[in-house]
């Protein structure tokens, strides 16, 4: 499979969202493609995958804000943004499923939301860094929260739909 097609998937599955809370936290189907592939898939190039499939979430976003209200001017940074949270959750998952080489695997869902709650974090950061003006406070529950539902179904689809075996969750090369 091609980073190309995966992050051309996750764009589109982007569009399929919720908000939880009242701090613009979106759960999003986007990161949810993406990391099934990438479990799925291991000889896919962990970052240039999540780049990949940040900008595509970044376009299609433009685009849904574009023919909304023909206008981008004010969103452009506050999407661009997102392309952190992808990159950083790439690079975690790379870290803590794929290069995990110990003898006692962590449960594949708390490393998931771990990997989850990392991405946000920094991308929390990078919108305080970039955006101070449009920093909306988001409890840490709230967080949690998303970790966990985002988490939890990639763990239900790895397990119930592409059957995956989670004692394998550690990638040797």
């Amino acid at each position: 499979m091609s980073p190309i097609i995966i992050a051309l998937l996750a764009g589109l599955a982007s569009v399929f969202n919720f908000h939880i809370g009242n701090g613009g936290l979106r759960v999003s189907l986007g990161i949810i493609v993406l990391i099934i592939a990438l479990y799925k898939y291991e000889k896919l190039n962990v970052l240039k995958t999540s780049l990949l499939s940040g900008i595509a979430v970044f376009v299609v976003r433009i685009i849904l804000d574009y023919a909304g209200t023909g206008s981008v001017d004010e969103t452009v940074l506050y999407h661009a943004l997102e392309i952190i949270f992808y990159l950083v959750y790439g690079f975690l998952f790379d870290l803590m499923v794929r290069k995990d080489t110990s003898v006692y695997k962590s449960p594949l869902i708390l490393v998931l939301m771990l990997c989850d709650f990392g991405a946000n974090a920094a991308e929390y950061l990078a919108r305080f860094l970039f955006l101070q003006s449009a920093i909306v406070p988001v409890d840490f529950q709230t967080v949690f929260l998303a970790a966990f539902i985002r988490s939890a179904v990639i763990w239900v689809i790895i397990h119930f739909v592409f059957k995956l075996d989670e004692s394998k969750h550690a990638f040797t090369k």
